[in-house]
């Protein structure tokens, strides 16, 4: 949670403020109601809607971890406005980087193959 409470703010003023994942009293209801909103403004007025709806759902475990942080950190050299200062970005790459994870069943483990995409 230290690590979140450090970037969250300046990640989440950098959203759009219509975008409903990751913010705080923004869920699905409130979502839903937006687009209905604008469903009804665009039939009254005649005018067209384009939707495009994303699931990144594990999107993260997906993801080529070492190029994603390459990337953060090529965003992240905005000296008027970094994403999240250096030594948090170093952080968040650490506890990626080597990941490993094996399987314990009724006191035997699996074998531990080192991950470099998602987990």
């Amino acid at each position: 949670m230290i690590l979140l409470d450090r970037c969250k703010n300046n990640i989440l003023n950098k959203l759009n403020r219509l975008q409903g994942g990751f913010q705080d009293q923004l869920g699905c209801i409130l979502t839903s109601f937006a687009l209905r909103e604008c469903l009804h403004y665009a039939r009254e007025n005649s005018s067209s809607v384009f939707l495009c709806y994303l699931d990144a759902r594990q999107a993260f475990d997906r993801v080529w971890h070492e190029g994603l942080f390459h990337k953060l950190l090529a965003l992240n050299n905005d000296p008027l406005a970094p994403l999240v200062d250096n030594n948090t970005l170093a952080a968040f790459r650490d506890m990626y980087r080597n990941t490993k994870s094996r399987v314990r069943y009724q006191g035997l483990h699996s074998c531990t193959p080192r991950y470099s995409t998602g987990r």
